[in-house]
């Protein structure tokens, strides 16, 4: 039996994004850049309907590689790093919180005519002009998709199922985090009766399962690592030149600024990477805890980001030095 849907919005909303999708030939879907699991499982659960419906008309879009812990997830093979020039008539956008953040600036002002559907739960932003769903109250964007398939009496494939599942589980912390509500819970237990187990989707995701490279990489990240006591915040950083030096991936890095705002005496923590790629941008992924009570969005909008209270990131045209000196000054204010 399906479980009903709670989410504070109208019925209407998601009827209408439906039947926008529905009439929609060709259809792109993309989330934020360093992919995360919400917006790649939410993504993924979306593509496998319309893959059923509209076989072939829908392109996976991630300009970055997503994470190797979320290969196990069906079709986690089709996305692309392009967006090939066909008449696309819609664009479907993930959990991203601020336009800047999907990083298809250029792309979208090429294209203006085409028709955006936005699925998130970050707060109403810097998001996309045309339709949105966007549902705060959501521990996911998972768990909005959830609810639009619910409302719109879409099955429930046991992939579809494991994916959203994937999304909740990623994004809430193994329902660690203060975001879970019994609306979350309710819908994990039915996603569950589906045939996936947690044991699998946490077997793949959890960030204490890594290779030997990566526990180096963290190792050095920890010899870097940083308490200013005045502010409480806990920083370590790599350089350009340290990615070619130690091999880094991307992906070595995921849960590192998580593991420090751990520290007891820390009350937010960042990790700041120069990527090669990206000659004189510096990135930073901050992240606190419930009770250290330092909202780590608004430090991240000072540098043009975005996000959650507890979990936030930007990207910024600056030196490394300089963004650790902002970091220290905004962070007393917070």
């Amino acid at each position: 039996m399906r479980l009903s849907h709670t989410s504070y919005l109208h019925n209407q909303k998601f009827s209408e994004a439906y039947n926008l999708i529905k009439r929609s030939r060709h259809i792109i879907l993309a989330t934020h850049e360093s992919p995360d699991g919400d917006g790649v499982a939410s993504m993924l659960a979306l593509y496998q309907w319309l893959e059923s419906i509209k076989p072939g008309g829908a392109l996976l879009y991630s300009k970055e590689p997503i994470p190797s812990g979320l290969a196990f997830l069906p079709e986690s093979n089709a996305f692309r790093d392009s967006i090939p020039p066909e008449p696309f008539d819609l664009v479907i956008v993930f959990d991203y919180g601020d336009k800047s953040r999907l990083g298809l600036e250029s792309w979208f002002k090429a294209n203006s005519h085409i028709e955006c559907l936005t699925f998130d739960h970050h707060p109403l932003g810097r998001h996309m002009s045309g339709f949105h769903l966007i549902d705060t109250t959501a521990s996911s964007t998972a768990e909005l998709v959830y609810d639009f398939f619910a409302v719109n009496g879409i099955d429930f494939s046991k992939d579809i199922a494991r994916c959203l599942l994937t999304g909740i589980l990623t994004d809430t912390g193994t329902f660690k985090h203060s975001n879970v509500t019994p609306h979350t819970l309710r819908v994990a237990s039915f996603l569950l009766t589906k045939g996936v187990t947690t044991r699998e989707i946490v077997r793949h995701t959890e960030t204490n399962i890594r290779p030997l490279d990566s526990l180096r990489v963290w190792g050095e990240a920890i010899l870097r690592t940083q308490l200013d006591h005045e502010t409480g915040l806990a920083y370590s950083f790599f350089t350009a030149n340290d990615f070619s030096r130690y091999g880094i991936k991307k992906e070595y890095l995921d849960g590192f600024s998580s593991l420090l705002s751990a520290i007891p005496e820390s009350r937010a923590a960042v990790l700041l990477t120069e990527h090669p790629e990206e000659p004189g941008i510096v990135r930073g992924s901050l992240r606190s805890e419930y009770h250290k009570k330092f909202n780590v969005s608004e430090t991240a909008k000072k540098f043009g980001g975005g996000g959650h209270a507890l979990a936030s990131s930007f990207r910024v045209e600056a030196t490394l030095d300089d963004v650790i000196e902002r970091l220290l000054k905004s962070s007393k204010t917070v």
